[in-house]
């Protein structure tokens, strides 16, 4: 069935992206004088969460944390604040798709995502993952923000090319629900380190092994540590008994291997210590390609992949796009965008 419009306090919806067990996520458009129009992703928090006081203030907290992070390779917040019974997040819109999705697109076509591209990713989201690991606050004080959620599904590749990771600090506020039920992480104990997975406290090196994870999965077409049961998933983790890429896809070279183990190395002290460090070795393994020229790659390749999906998106944009415009000219408007012309 068509989406069908909506507005939502001074934005639009346009689209739907996807339904979770958190949040329903929309692209959404804001309009201003002049024929001004601003395209961006609206993740509007479902309403039952709303009711519970330490997941609102765990939510606001990080919330005002991760807006002050500013990177070409993260994903933006613009505005947070609540409309009727749904707290939301607006966001910077990339037009693209997650590692997920590129994943599952190339399994259902039995391919794999060349070597190079994988290295590319992982590279880029390790410069977004350092950014925020060495924040500090207004005083010049070290306050490190832990993405504590790396997973396929929050690293985004724009068709562009471009690649950021998104969703700084959701998982936080989620996994602090007062009635959290065995389903609310399902699918994500398989991308936790081992020290988060023992309930451990856990730091910027838990994001690494986290991204680990995902480069092995790029590399191999395989998931690392899913099982049918998450007490199961947990232990594997926990246990990081972790093959190599290599003995599952052949054309993965061993100077690749190593990088991708120590990254995945049980032992937080004998992992890579710094997203710096992986990104560098990860940097001289793809030398003397740059990342101007793997990223036209890599945009080149998002479009032959996505080809048929890039048609109908578009084609939904500008027809929702249309009757969002109708909304707003027939809305009463306040302070926010001016009078109607």
């Amino acid at each position: 069935m068509p989406f069908e419009p909506e507005s939502f306090g001074k934005y639009y919806f346009v689209d739907k992206i996807a339904t979770g067990g958190m949040a329903e996520i929309f692209k959404a458009k804001t309009f201003g004088h002049g024929g001004f129009e601003n395209l961006l992703v609206i993740k509007r928090i479902l309403a039952h969460l709303g009711e519970q006081p330490d997941f609102v203030s765990m939510f606001i907290d990080e919330a005002k944390t991760t807006v002050a992070l500013q990177h070409r390779n993260i994903v933006r917040i613009y505005d947070f604040g609540k409309q009727g019974d749904n707290y939301f997040i607006a966001m910077e819109y990339l037009d693209g798709k997650d590692v997920r999705r590129v994943l599952a697109k190339l399994a259902s076509n039995r391919r794999y995502l060349p070597i190079e591209f994988a290295v590319y990713i992982a590279s880029e989201a390790c410069k977004g993952l350092s950014h925020a690991h060495v924040m500090t606050s207004q005083q010049g004080e070290p306050s490190p923000i832990v993405h504590r959620d790396v997973s396929p599904s929050n690293i985004m590749v724009a068709y562009g090319g471009e690649v950021k990771v998104a969703d700084f600090g959701i998982a936080k506020a989620e996994s602090n629900l007062s009635d959290t039920d065995a389903g609310v992480l399902k699918g994500k104990y398989e991308y936790m380190s081992p020290e988060q997975a023992a309930g451990e406290d856990i730091d910027a090196r838990s994001d690494i092994f986290s991204l680990g994870i995902v480069l092995w999965e790029m590399l191999t077409g395989r998931r690392l540590f899913k099982t049918g049961n998450d007490t199961l998933t947990l232990e594997k983790v926990k246990n990081a008994d972790v093959p190599t890429p290599s003995s599952v896809n052949g054309r993965v070279p061993k100077s690749l291997d190593d990088i991708v183990m120590k990254a995945l190395t049980q032992d937080r002290d004998e992992r890579y210590q710094t997203a710096r460090a992986l990104y560098e070795d990860l940097a001289e393994f793809l030398f003397p390609s740059s990342t101007d020229q793997l990223a036209e790659d890599v945009s080149t390749f998002m479009i032959e992949l996505f080809e048929d999906e890039i048609l109908a998106e578009r084609k939904a944009l500008e027809s929702g796009s249309a009757v969002a415009a109708e909304l707003h000219q027939t809305a009463p408007h306040g302070w926010e965008d001016g009078p109607r012309p």
